[in-house]
């Protein structure tokens, strides 16, 4: 007893803690099993004392790496002593980690619990615990927070991770989620190292059946974008108009799957309709733009080719370029 109190106290230091955990680690263990009691069993206080066993044998493998600052460790204990439950969950969370470089991916950021408590704090529909239990992840967050100049901070980046879930599937009716929130992360750095005024990032529901069928178009199309903005439901919005994503050098991309079939091998007009509706859509795009270059990646050579004819006839200075599919959807 004297032990424990001597060594869950905040006045006992570092070097004493990690002594006394091993030695109670070895008389606990040993009446545990000498008891035959399994662990759930246990008094309450001894329950307490193996929680405290285990933040101490974390924080040992913190303080052997060798170039700890001076308080680091301090403000990293005060931190998790402020969440809630003291800091079991997060600790529960990294306590596999035992290299050194994860170990200060935890403590060399300042702002590590916090952000793991605002994702945390999303729930597991949001972000998954396999994001949530990952400290490159959690910095991202905090990395995307503080350079990010679409005004986007802790709160507001919060927002985006859970806007997909205030609208429902058509086919489950349960809300909808990111496919890939990391590649969330990506999209908003990308929207701001492109550097376009006026430009947003939102989600969108992407088209797909009502009924839940299987629909080889819209789960290719699904799949073209994916590709290149890492989620689907990104939207990277200028002038009220959606774009699929932005690239390095600062354009606005559109994508299309297929376009394949809109004109003959002649280049005359096949469908009507599909042209006018390109028109409509690229003019308004131009519109929104407001001189950011815009540019339509499509899937199908023919169909790029033919599109870049199409508007090269009717003005529009939008550049078309053929870009493959990687994997195909059966």
């Amino acid at each position: 007893t004297e032990n424990y109190e001597e060594m869950t106290s905040d006045a006992t230091n570092t070097g004493r803690k990690h002594h006394l955990t091993a030695k109670t680690t070895v008389r606990t263990t040993t009446s545990i099993f000498t008891s035959g009691k399994l662990i759930t069993q246990l008094p309450e206080m001894s329950l307490e004392l193996v929680k405290k066993m285990a933040k101490e044998q974390f924080f040992k493998k913190i303080d052997d790496l060798s170039d700890v600052a001076d308080g680091v460790l301090d403000q990293f204990r005060k931190k998790l002593k402020a969440l809630p439950d003291g800091g079991e969950k997060l600790l529960d969370d990294f306590k596999e980690l035992t290299d050194a470089e994860s170990l200060r991916k935890l403590i060399d950021n300042p702002d590590f619990v916090d952000n793991w408590k605002m994702l945390d704090g999303l729930g597991e529909d949001v972000i998954p615990s396999s994001l949530r239990k990952n400290p490159d992840f959690i910095n991202k967050f905090d990395n995307v927070v503080k350079n990010n100049n679409l005004g986007l901070g802790s709160d507001g980046l919060s927002d985006l991770l859970k806007s997909p879930s205030t609208k429902l599937d058509a086919a489950t009716g349960q809300p909808l989620k990111w496919d890939n929130p990391d590649g969330v992360l990506d999209g908003v750095k990308r929207a701001s190292d492109a550097n376009i005024e006026g430009l947003t990032v939102t989600h969108k529901k992407f088209p797909a059946p009502a009924d839940g069928t299987d629909n080889f178009v819209l789960k290719n199309a699904k799949q073209y974008q994916a590709e290149a903005s890492l989620d689907a439901g990104l939207s990277f919005e200028k002038g009220g108009v959606s774009f699929d994503n932005v690239d390095d050098a600062g354009k606005l991309i559109d994508r299309k799957y297929g376009h394949s079939s809109i004109f003959d091998d002649a280049g005359n007009v096949v469908d009507q309709n599909r042209t006018k509706s390109i028109l409509e859509q690229a003019r308004r795009q131009l519109n929104a733009a407001d001189g950011t270059p815009v540019k339509w990646e499509i899937s199908t050579l023919k169909g790029a080719e033919d599109i870049q004819d199409f508007f090269d006839l009717n003005r529009i200075d939008i550049e078309v370029v053929y870009k493959a599919q990687k994997t195909i959807i059966k």
